[in-house]
Protein backbone atom coordinates (compact mmCIF):
# COMPACT_ATOMS: atom_id res chain seq x y z
CA UNK A 1 0.00 0.00 0.00
CA UNK A 2 1.04 3.60 -0.63
CA UNK A 3 -0.44 6.29 -0.48
CA UNK A 4 0.89 9.97 0.29
CA UNK A 5 -1.19 13.66 1.09
CA UNK A 6 -0.58 16.88 -0.31
CA UNK A 7 1.01 19.16 2.46
CA UNK A 8 -1.71 22.10 2.32
CA UNK A 9 -4.74 18.87 3.56
CA UNK A 10 -2.35 16.75 5.61
CA UNK A 11 -3.63 16.39 9.36
CA UNK A 12 -7.56 16.52 8.21
CA UNK A 13 -7.84 12.86 8.27
CA UNK A 14 -7.73 11.96 4.62
CA UNK A 15 -4.99 9.19 5.04
CA UNK A 16 -6.75 7.74 7.81
CA UNK A 17 -9.81 7.31 5.72
CA UNK A 18 -7.72 6.30 2.69
CA UNK A 19 -6.11 3.61 4.55
CA UNK A 20 -9.26 2.15 6.43
CA UNK A 21 -11.03 2.34 2.74
CA UNK A 22 -8.50 -0.06 1.39
CA UNK A 23 -8.19 -2.38 4.04
CA UNK A 24 -12.57 -2.68 4.11
CA UNK A 25 -12.12 -3.07 0.56
CA UNK A 26 -9.64 -5.82 0.37
CA UNK A 27 -10.43 -7.34 3.42
CA UNK A 28 -13.87 -7.87 1.13
CA UNK A 29 -12.18 -10.04 -2.22
CA UNK A 30 -11.62 -13.70 -2.36
CA UNK A 31 -7.78 -14.60 -1.13
CA UNK A 32 -6.71 -11.42 0.62
CA UNK A 33 -5.02 -12.54 3.66
CA UNK A 34 -3.22 -9.59 4.46
CA UNK A 35 -2.51 -5.58 3.37
CA UNK A 36 1.13 -4.58 4.32
CA UNK A 37 2.46 -1.42 4.15
CA UNK A 38 6.08 0.55 4.71
CA UNK A 39 6.72 3.91 5.76
CA UNK A 40 9.78 5.97 5.75
CA UNK A 41 12.16 5.16 8.93
CA UNK A 42 11.38 8.86 10.17
CA UNK A 43 7.77 9.74 8.95
CA UNK A 44 5.79 9.51 12.46
CA UNK A 45 2.81 10.78 10.98
CA UNK A 46 2.36 7.79 8.43
CA UNK A 47 3.34 4.81 11.17
CA UNK A 48 0.52 6.70 12.91
CA UNK A 49 -2.04 6.30 10.00
CA UNK A 50 -1.20 2.99 9.95
CA UNK A 51 -1.22 1.91 13.75
CA UNK A 52 -4.90 3.77 13.93
CA UNK A 53 -5.85 1.68 11.13
CA UNK A 54 -5.09 -1.77 12.59
CA UNK A 55 -1.28 -2.37 11.21
CA UNK A 56 1.07 -3.62 13.03
CA UNK A 57 4.82 -4.08 12.59
CA UNK A 58 5.69 -6.92 11.15
CA UNK A 59 9.60 -6.35 10.88
CA UNK A 60 11.72 -4.07 8.10
CA UNK A 61 10.80 -4.11 4.04
CA UNK A 62 13.16 -2.44 1.46
CA UNK A 63 11.95 1.08 2.20
CA UNK A 64 11.66 0.62 5.90
CA UNK A 65 9.38 -0.61 8.55
CA UNK A 66 7.51 -2.63 7.40
CA UNK A 67 3.42 -3.06 8.62
CA UNK A 68 0.88 -5.53 8.03
CA UNK A 69 -3.17 -6.11 8.98
CA UNK A 70 -3.85 -10.17 8.61
CA UNK A 71 -7.18 -10.92 8.14
CA UNK A 72 -8.11 -14.16 9.93
CA UNK A 73 -11.67 -14.97 8.54
CA UNK A 74 -11.29 -17.32 5.66
CA UNK A 75 -11.95 -15.63 2.16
Amino acid sequence: MGYGIDEAHRGKGYATEAVRGVIKWASEQDGVRCVTAQTDEDNDASRKVLLNSGFVRSGRGDEGPLYKIVFVSPR
